[in-house]
């Protein structure tokens, strides 16, 4: 669920260029795939 629904999601909030796009950025780049790569899914 994280790789197929909300990665895309939080990659769209980060090309936006909105006031969330670091954010956004952050969380596609850094966090889920930390939290996919703990929970033993491959991205």
């Amino acid at each position: 669920m994280l790789h197929d629904h909300v990665l895309p999601l939080f990659s769209r909030i980060a090309q936006s260029g909105g006031v969330r796009a670091k954010e956004g950025q952050r969380y596609a780049d850094v966090l889920i795939p930390a939290a996919l790569k703990k929970s033993g899914q491959q991205e």
